[in-house]
């Protein structure tokens, strides 16, 4: 049996992991210039997700490989003022609300 502090461990570690998937996943590859300027959202965004409920959920979401941010998200209002996931979240947007071409 792993001792407390091995659990809390390995209770981070797969919350971090989480984050850096979902920042891979929104193509986040912020310059240090961003990084700087988007700090506190960042900031943000890794304590949320070492504080989620959620991490069953958000690995199924990301293994399913769906392209955004989810509503359960604690993270999601941070990652989603980062340049980058916006830019990539309204891209996806508008290509699946722009009409099929015809056949």
């Amino acid at each position: 049996m792993p001792s407390r502090l091995q659990a809390l461990s390995d209770s981070i570690d797969l919350r971090f992991t989480l984050y850096r998937r979902m920042s891979a996943n929104l193509g986040l590859d912020l310059t240090e210039a961003q990084a700087r300027t988007h700090r506190a959202d960042l900031r943000t965004a890794l304590l949320s997700c070492a504080a989620c409920g959620e991490t069953c959920a958000c690995a199924a979401w990301l293994d399913q490989g769906h392209p955004a941010v989810p509503e359960f998200c604690r993270a999601r209002g941070a990652f989603l003022r980062l340049p980058a996931a916006r830019l990539r979240v309204v891209r996806r947007s508008r290509a699946q609300n722009s009409p099929s071409p015809p056949r």
